[in-house]
Formats: structure tokens, C-alpha cells, sequence
């Protein structure tokens, strides 16, 4: 048993190693590293993770590259006949694109969503109610691609037709979103 104060306890894991947060500059208090003594000196208390500083520019870059890159992608699924995923590959580019846009608008880290209405939102861009319409359609093209109850059945809708029309309506709002961009 150690003879330490409890003020001063380290903690420690299962096994009984002492478990220190990352870098050295922290204090112990009650058997816990104190969060404003974090190396970054910056924590965000909501998520309990450290707010790292990151470059806007190159994750916007990031972004922006793996929406035009993923539009491709789409368009090479729909010429070989795989409709659904060259649906899932819009969606997947509109995703993107809009997540550079709120990178660039906030500053911060796009959230971990897939809903690009709320991205739109997030992004703070005054958008027309048709674009708005098309995107909040456009997520049908996540969710039933993805998972097996409704696969199949998706897969049938997805004639050369329906995926003309609605790669179509995406390829606008992707060049809308790209103008927007442009913009700022």
C-alpha cells in the first residue's frame, strides 16, 4: 500500500501502472490529472478531449480534394452500371465539400455527421429552399445503401433512370456548393 496522500495518488490502471495524460506538464490532484494543465492548454471540458490546433486551410484543402475526387468516383459507378453506389458516391462528395465549407466558416473541425442539411446549416450559408430540398433528398443515398434490411430493395429503385435524375441534381448542388466556396 503506498504511504501517499491522497491529494497525490497517481492513478493507475487494472495492472496497477501509473496512467499519465499525454505530455508532461500536468498536475495530480485526487488521483487525476488536472485539465487545465493540459500541454495544449486548451480542453474542451464538454467532450474531455484536448481541442488540438490544426491548419483551416489544409484541412479545407482535404476536404475539397476528397469531394472532387468521390464526384469522380460516382461518375465511374454510374458508367460501369453500379447506380447505388454511384448514388452513395454523390452523397459521399456533398459530404465533403460541405464539410470544407464549415471548416472554412467556423474554424473548428467538421462534425462527425453525415446529414447534409445540418452541414449546410453548420456551414451558416444562405442556400435556396430548392437546394436545401435536394440535399435533405439526397440523403436517402446514405442510409439505404448502407445497410441490409433496406439494400435490396434500394437497389431496384436504383434504375439507370432514377440514378441519371438524381446524380443529375447532385452534380448541381455540388457545383452551387463549389461557386459558394469560390466566394468567400
Amino acid at each position: 500500500m503506498s504511504s501517499a496522500k491522497p491529494d497525490t495518488m497517481i492513478p493507475t490502471s487494472e495492472r496497477g501502472r501509473a496512467i499519465k495524460p499525454p505530455g508532461s506538464s500536468f498536475k495530480w490532484g485526487r488521483g487525476l490529472f488536472c485539465l487545465d494543465s493540459h500541454p495544449t492548454g486548451n480542453y474542451n471540458k464538454k467532450t474531455m478531449k484536448p481541442s488540438m490546433k490544426f491548419d483551416v486551410q489544409k484541412t479545407v484543402q482535404y476536404w475539397i480534394e476528397g469531394a472532387d475526387y468521390d464526384l469522380g468516383v460516382a461518375e465511374a459507378m454510374f458508367e460501369k452500371g453500379k447506380y447505388p453506389y454511384a448514388l452513395f458516391m454523390g452523397h459521399l462528395a456533398l459530404e465533403k465539400l460541405l464539410k470544407a465549407l464549415v471548416v472554412r466558416a467556423t474554424g473548428n473541425h467538421a462534425p462527425y455527421t453525415h446529414s447534409l442539411p445540418l452541414l449546410a446549416e453548420k456551414a451558416g450559408m444562405k442556400m435556396p429552399q430548392k437546394t436545401m430540398r435536394a440535399l435533405a433528398r439526397s440523403m436517402e443515398f446514405h442510409f439505404e445503401a448502407r445497410y441490409p434490411n433496406d439494400q435490396q430493395k434500394f437497389y431496384r429503385k436504383c434504375t439507370k433512370a432514377f440514378t441519371t435524375r438524381n446524380l443529375q441534381k447532385m452534380k448541381e448542388v455540388f457545383i452551387w456548393l463549389k461557386k459558394q466556396y469560390a466566394k468567400q
